[in-house]
């Protein structure tokens, strides 16, 4: 249950970025017609993991739920080991 909330928690920050990048992207012009379709294809897709696992967890379905948020959770939390690891190491690539 608590891995769940964990997981649940790093989807719904990277929802929100989502969010808020899709905001920028209206105001600056960089989210257009054109590129609308994926655009809902993305945001439809982050709100549909959060609601389709949290469905699941409710109804005491719990490997169904952690499988379906950590579709969206694992790509952070990888980006987030490998920012920590930059850090740690002082960026130096070579």
């Amino acid at each position: 249950m608590r891995l769940f909330w964990a997981l649940f928690t790093i989807d719904v920050i990277a929802a929100l970025i989502i969010i808020y990048v899709f905001i920028i992207g209206l105001s600056d012009g960089s989210v257009s017609l054109r590129n609308a379709g994926l655009w809902l294809f993305i945001l439809l897709a982050a709100m549909g993991i959060l609601g389709g696992s949290y469905y699941f967890f409710t109804q005491g379905k719990m490997g169904l739920a952690n499988t379906i948020v950590c579709i969206l959770a694992v790509p952070p939390f990888l980006y987030f080991l490998f920012f920590v690891m930059n850090v740690i190491g002082g960026g130096k690539w070579i």
